[in-house]
């Protein structure tokens, strides 16, 4: 996955992705992990989009699920 990829993907307007974008960099510059939710979510999704609202009550759920 590009940081592109994750700009977009993290960004709900257009506005907010080049300070998105620079906070990548910065965090890329220091080298330190860039903790980006989309690469989460693709991870748990194998690729396929979800809204994050339908991977939380999932999260809950199972959550839910093994302590019953």
């Amino acid at each position: 996955m590009i940081l592109a990829s994750i700009v977009e993907r993290e960004a709900k307007l257009d506005i907010e992705k080049q300070r998105i974008a620079a906070v990548y960099f910065n965090r890329l510059k220091i080298k330190t992990p860039l903790q980006a939710d989309p690469t989460v979510i693709f991870a748990l999704t194998d690729g396929k989009t979800f809204d994050l609202k339908f991977l939380m009550i999932i999260s809950i759920l199972s959550l839910l699920i093994t302590h019953i």
